[in-house]
């Protein structure tokens, strides 16, 4: 089983089901912290973090786009 990463006890299962990807089993389970409160605050910290990830991800594409820019202006002169 794994621990809660912010207050360390043992999660509880919520919901687990299978699934058969080619001849593969593959099992996936939803664990939540049993402190509802500390759960509240984990998922608000995920989402906060997915955010992030986010705009971190526009950002990059971003400068990708500006660099891929800066490259055809480079090679047209």
């Amino acid at each position: 089983m794994s621990k809660c990463p912010r207050c360390g006890k043992e999660r509880v299962i919520v919901s687990s089901h299978d699934e058969m990807i080619s001849k593969s089993k593959i099992t996936y389970t939803q664990t939540i912290c049993p402190d509802p409160e500390c759960q509240k605050v984990v998922e608000k910290n995920l989402k906060n973090d997915e955010k992030k990830r986010a705009v971190l991800k526009d950002e990059q594409e971003k400068r990708l786009l500006q660099r891929l820019a800066a490259k055809k202006v480079l090679n047209i002169s």
